[in-house]
C-alpha cells in the first residue's frame, strides 16, 4: 500500500484512479521513492523500478501492469483513442492524452509539476487522462480530449467529470513577462503579479477550458495541492531535471 490522492466527484462515480505522491516505493537518491519514469537527466532509474511501482499502481485498481497504457509525452496536444492494444506497447510518436471507452485497461499520464487530468463520462463510462504542462496548456489538449471523447464515443460535455490533481500552483510557477504573450485576455485571471515577478496558474487556465469545452462547474474537482510547495512531490521546478515523476491513473470499467 502507498499514499494516494482521489478526487471526491470520481470516488462519487466509484471510478477507480489515483493520483500518486512520491512515497511508498523502492527508488532511491534523487528517485526516492515511488518514481514512475526511468528519467531524462544524468541520473536514471531502473527499470525494475518504474516496473514495480506500476504494477503496485495496477494492482491498487485491480488489474496489472499489462493493463496500463502509458503516454509517450513530448509536451504535444496530441490525444489518441486507447484500447487493450495499446496496453504495454510505446507509441512511436507524442502523445499527451488518451481516451477510451475499452472495459479493464488503465490509462495513465506522468507529471512533476505539470497537470494531470483525468476524465470520466458518467453516462456512458468513457474514460480520460491528459498530461497538459503550459505547451499543452496553450495548445488546448484538454478541449481536444473532451471533443474526441465526443466524437468517437458519443460523449456530451454536461456528463463529463475532470479531476485535477497536484501540479504546480501560482504560487511557485514563476515565469517571464513575455510568457504572457502565449495566452489571450481570456486568462488574464491565470496571471498574478508579487514583488515584481509574474507568476501563472496552469491549472487555473485548464479549468477555464474545461468551463468554456461545456464542462459544468459543478462537474470539476481540483485538489488544490502545489507539488513544488511540498516534499511529498516530485517537482522539477524545486528539484530540476534529476528527480522522478509522479503518475495518475484510471481504470475503464463495464458500463
Amino acid at each position: 500500500m502507498f499514499p494516494y490522492y482521489i478526487s471526491p466527484l470520481l470516488e462519487k462515480n466509484r471510478v477507480m484512479h489515483l493520483f500518486t505522491t512520491r512515497h511508498g516505493g523502492i527508488s532511491k537518491g534523487c528517485f526516492e521513492s515511488l518514481n514512475f519514469a526511468i528519467g531524462q537527466g544524468s541520473e536514471q532509474d531502473s527499470s525494475e523500478n518504474v516496473s514495480y511501482h506500476h504494477s503496485l499502481a495496477s494492482k491498487q485498481l485491480g488489474l496489472t501492469e499489462d493493463h496500463i497504457v502509458r503516454a509517450w509525452q513530448l509536451h504535444t496536444s496530441v490525444v489518441e483513442r486507447a484500447d487493450a492494444s495499446n496496453c504495454g506497447v510505446p507509441y512511436n510518436r507524442g502523445v499527451d492524452g488518451l481516451v477510451s471507452n475499452t472495459e479493464d485497461i488503465i490509462l495513465s499520464v506522468r507529471t512533476a509539476d505539470c497537470v494531470p487530468i483525468l476524465l470520466y463520462d458518467k453516462n456512458n463510462g468513457t474514460c480520460g487522462a491528459v498530461h497538459a504542462g503550459w505547451r499543452g496548456t496553450k495548445d488546448e489538449i484538454i478541449v481536444k480530449a473532451v471533443k474526441k471523447m465526443m466524437s468517437d464515443f458519443g460523449s456530451s460535455a454536461e456528463n463529463i467529470i475532470a479531476a485535477i490533481g497536484p501540479c504546480a500552483r501560482e504560487c511557485c510557477y514563476e515565469v517571464q513577462p513575455d510568457f504572457k504573450s502565449n495566452f489571450g485576455s481570456r486568462y488574464s485571471d491565470c496571471f498574478t503579479s508579487r514583488e515584481d515577478k509574474l507568476f501563472f496558474s496552469t491549472a487555473e487556465a485548464n479549468i477555464i477550458q474545461l468551463l468554456d469545452a461545456g464542462i459544468p462547474d459543478e462537474n470539476i474537482s481540483d485538489c488544490g495541492i502545489c507539488t513544488c510547495c511540498s516534499d511529498e512531490f516530485y517537482s522539477h521546478r524545486r528539484q530540476g531535471i534529476n528527480r522522478g515523476s509522479l503518475a495518475a491513473f484510471i481504470r475503464t470499467a463495464k458500463f
